[in-house]
């Protein structure tokens, strides 16, 4: 299965768990792709340096580059052109 995740459930996934954590380990384990393009991730390290996630980051000792690290494996840099076509499904 191939998947795009918005930006809120890659921050849900990477700083607090739940079902957005559960498809970012069934990326790790190839269950699933996930699907990404240079303006998720530019959206997703804009989005998690707002002063807002910075007391998370802090009471979870991690970075914005420990959280962009991490992410990296799980996408397996499956990247979107734009003109990608993404099929319906029947």
């Amino acid at each position: 299965m191939c998947l795009v995740l918005d930006v809120n459930v890659w921050i849900s996934g990477l700083m607090w768990g739940g079902s957005p954590r559960q498809i970012l380990n069934l990326a790790k384990v190839g269950a699933v792709t996930i699907f990404v393009s240079d303006p998720i991730l530019n959206e997703l390290t804009e989005v998690i340096a707002r002063p807002k996630f910075q007391s998370r980051m802090r009471s979870l000792d991690i970075t914005i580059e420990d959280l962009m690290n991490f992410q990296k494996p799980v996408y397996q840099l499956q990247w979107m052109s734009q003109n990608y076509a993404i099929p319906m499904m029947q």
